[in-house]
């Protein structure tokens, strides 16, 4: 029997490097600030070491994170995320935040 998905036998997935399949602008889109770097820090590093232009889109802003923290109030929170998010990412790059 012959199984559908492509990842259950990544052995037969082709091998291509970075050139071979980057576009730019590359747009890497995360939920919640840090997603970006948890999930796709690498190859945000491998690009940028190649000077792609990378774009990254944030979809909130963090402050549903510590609804109740007394330490961190939402315009605090959000400020710290928004720099947190930006500290993490070196280089000339085009960050956004979609605020909900």
């Amino acid at each position: 029997m012959m199984n559908s998905n492509p990842f259950a036998c990544p052995q037969f997935l082709p091998v291509l490097s970075i050139a071979d399949i980057s576009v730019e602008p590359v747009l890497i889109v995360a939920p919640h600030p840090d997603d970006e770097c948890l999930g796709c820090g690498g190859a945000i590093a491998l690009l940028r070491s190649h000077r792609y232009q990378v774009q990254i889109l944030v979809m909130s802003d963090g402050t549903k994170s510590h609804p109740n923290s007394i330490h961190y109030a939402a315009p605090r929170l959000k400020q710290l995320r928004e720099s947190e998010t930006l500290a993490a990412i070196y280089g000339p790059l085009e960050c956004w935040s979609v605020l909900y």
